[in-house]
């Protein structure tokens, strides 16, 4: 056997060595994957977080001061089913079954949310009333006090969305009067099969409750207006 051959053979057990090695890299890479997917390495798509879209103007029409304002008007804390007492954002698959959507969720709470985009359609529709949005804050005797409990505000991504509220309206003062209780169903369609046009559809539904409050509100003032 001459130099050559030996340094051949040389070469070529060292080839043979090389598999077991790669085989090894192999199953410790896999382990590696594994590792990673038990421990969390494959992230869930993040969270996003929904608030009510302002209507146009209101935010400027609501900022007054309670002494310069004819009159308050006050909200008790806006009441909501268990089902929606929740930060996910509830819809409809079917007229019996309900989704709690874990991807998308309210940026606050809903009760506040409602009461937040509640007085600021009614203070852009009253022109002269302090509105406010904390609940049942004001030291005011004059002026007004708002209570409404959801009984259902859900419905389906690109179909109709539904509001059912009881609602009352009642005259502070010496002598309190209740103005009106009222059941009231709005119902508007999603125009667009996305969670963000759903969004806007609830923004819409409880947007036309505060213009029908105001609108009570509204009538009452022209009675005292001497």
């Amino acid at each position: 056997m001459n130099s050559f051959q030996m340094i051949t053979r040389s070469k070529t057990n060292n080839r043979v060595a090389r598999p077991g090695k790669r085989y090894d890299l192999v199953l410790a890479g896999t382990a590696l994957v594994v590792a990673c997917l038990l421990t969390g390495c494959a992230r869930s798509p993040a969270s996003r977080h929904y608030v009510f879209a302002p209507r146009e103007g209101w935010q400027q029409v609501a900022v007054r001061d309670s002494v310069s304002s004819d009159y308050t008007i006050r909200f008790a804390l806006v009441k909501l089913p268990a089902y929606l007492d929740r930060p996910h954002i509830v819809t409809r698959t079917s007229d019996n079954e309900i989704v709690l959507d874990k991807f998308n969720r309210w940026g606050m709470s809903l009760s506040q949310t409602v009461t937040e985009l509640l007085g600021g359609t009614i203070a852009r529709q009253l022109t002269n009333a302090y509105v406010d949005v904390i609940t049942a804050t004001s030291s005011r005797q004059s002026g007004y006090l708002v209570q409404a409990d959801i009984v259902r505000l859900d419905g389906f991504i690109g179909g109709p969305v539904e509001l059912i509220a009881q609602w009352q309206v009642t005259r502070g003062g010496s002598d309190p009067v209740v103005l009106i209780q009222r059941l009231s169903r709005f119902e508007v369609g999603s125009t667009e099969k996305n969670i963000a046009a759903y969004v806007e559809a609830v923004r819409e539904l409880v947007a036309r409750m505060g213009e029908e409050i105001a609108d009570i509100i509204e009538q009452d003032r022209e009675t005292l207006t001497p």
